[in-house]
């Protein structure tokens, strides 16, 4: 396979940004070809997700295909947030300090990382990126769980995970616009200001991240809800599923992970009208937040860590 280096991404990045559907995705479709393709391991760690029967030692055995994942999967369970106490060398061992589904994430989280590289000004804003997406992730899981609609857990965090790649993929891709959005988003009066991507005749980040969940061929109820829930965040009337699930939680997250460099966008929304709309009562909401607020910390490693 044929690495390739962040100076190569460049020169895609230097062409003007999409501006269609069809022309989305033949850009994406030609940088792609210059960035890591997403890990195999991916797919796989997802499909031992949906095996009831599946374990740590399946776990185990995809990832030591991996050494390089291996290595940061043992130094993350001998972290401070993790560690025992006896460090540990064997990567069954530092899976089984992390547990299963905590394992799986964090596997899927450093695998998408490494498929979008990006110049080291960007960091600040990668790590808020990342861990609002890790919360947001966690969040929509907790909801789905909670809800009455036919709405997969594991589905809704894979969602929640990834509904914010579009920013990360115009980091990756088309440096200078993300250098005129970081801008535009730190301005305090950006409130005042009208839709900065639509009137810079760019796609929306939930259209970029949507075609680039389709180009991994993720499952169509993925990279659908991601192209649409930046929308659907303020349109309640066409929440369901999936779709209320990432919604609300995006809303949670709001208030408990304050982003240092306001990245992003999160338009002001009655909480209460999510809830109805995902047949939910506010005990829910805070139920889910008193989780998160719990889990900070490590998720703050974990996202320092991709």
């Amino acid at each position: 396979m044929t690495s390739h280096t962040l100076a190569e991404t460049e020169a895609v990045s230097q062409a003007a940004p999409p501006r269609d559907s069809l022309e989305l995705s033949m850009t994406l479709a030609m940088a792609l070809n210059k960035l890591p393709p997403l890990s195999p391991l991916v797919p796989k760690v997802l499909a031992l997700r949906r095996d009831a029967d599946a374990g740590i030692t399946e776990l185990a055995r995809v990832i030591s295909s991996d050494p390089t994942l291996s290595a940061r999967m043992i130094g993350m369970a001998n972290s401070a947030q993790f560690a025992g106490v006896h460090p540990l060398m064997r990567i069954q061992d530092a899976l089984m300090r992390l547990g299963f589904v905590a394992a799986c994430d964090m596997v899927v989280s450093v695998a998408v990382s490494r498929s979008l590289p990006t110049l080291p000004e960007f960091k600040p804003a990668r790590r808020d990126l990342w861990l609002h997406s890790l919360a947001v992730g966690l969040c929509a899981r907790e909801f789905a769980r909670k809800m009455n609609a036919d709405c997969d857990p594991d589905a809704a965090y894979l969602a929640g995970f990834l509904h914010d790649i579009g920013y990360l993929a115009i980091i990756s891709l088309w440096p200078d616009m993300a250098r005129k959005l970081i801008a535009h988003v730190t301005d305090p009066g950006r409130w005042e200001q009208p839709d900065y991507a639509k009137e810079q005749g760019w796609p929306t980040h939930g259209a970029l991240g949507g075609e680039l969940c389709k180009l991994w061929r993720l499952p169509d109820e993925i990279w659908l809800a991601i192209w649409d829930h930046d929308r659907l965040v303020t349109d309640n009337t066409t929440l369901c599923g999936l779709d209320a699930a990432i919604a609300l939680a995006h809303r949670a997250v709001d208030g408990v992970l304050p982003l240092s460099n306001d990245v992003v966008w999160r338009p002001t929304h009655a909480l209460g009208t999510l809830l109805d709309v995902a047949g939910l009562a506010p005990a829910v909401l805070d139920e889910v937040r008193s989780q998160l607020e719990n889990q900070v910390e490590r998720m703050a490693a974990v996202a320092d860590s991709i």
